[in-house]
């Protein structure tokens, strides 16, 4: 049990360097003009680490589930990353660029939104265990 555990908080630590390392990236954009070209931040202000935008979405989404299976030192690490994370203002542009992009149709919106969903379930439960 101990290996697991272990093996949870090495691979939460991670993440939590994951979400803030904003390059190497990959650029699924796509660019109709040369002003449109931007970096990961300009883009998703939410979800601009990590390799891509859903993978930074399924990261958020690992480190909140394993945050109750690790030590408390790395479930305060997480809790600490999560404020600063997902903030209001950043989620608010987030969705404007969401909205505002041409690659709206683009295959990893799918996969990313379920994931998306699958975050916000996962920090209600968090929360609910955290008010009692």
């Amino acid at each position: 049990m101990q290996k697991q555990a272990d093996f949870l908080e090495s691979f939460a630590r991670a993440m939590l360097i994951n979400i803030f390392q904003e390059y190497p990236t990959w650029n699924a954009q796509r660019i109709a003009s040369c002003q449109e070209l931007s970096v990961p931040r300009d883009r998703h202000p939410l979800f601009w680490g990590s390799y891509d935008w859903y993978s930074c979405v399924l990261a958020h989404w690992a480190l909140v589930t394993c945050a109750s299976l690790i030590s408390a030192q790395v479930h305060v690490e997480i809790g600490d990353a999560m404020l600063r994370s997902l903030n209001q203002g950043d989620a608010a542009a987030e969705a404007n660029a969401w909205h505002s992009q041409h690659d709206v149709e683009f295959f990893e919106r799918p996969y990313g939104i379920a994931w998306y969903c699958e975050l916000e379930a996962a920090l209600h439960r968090l929360q609910a265990r955290t008010a009692t």
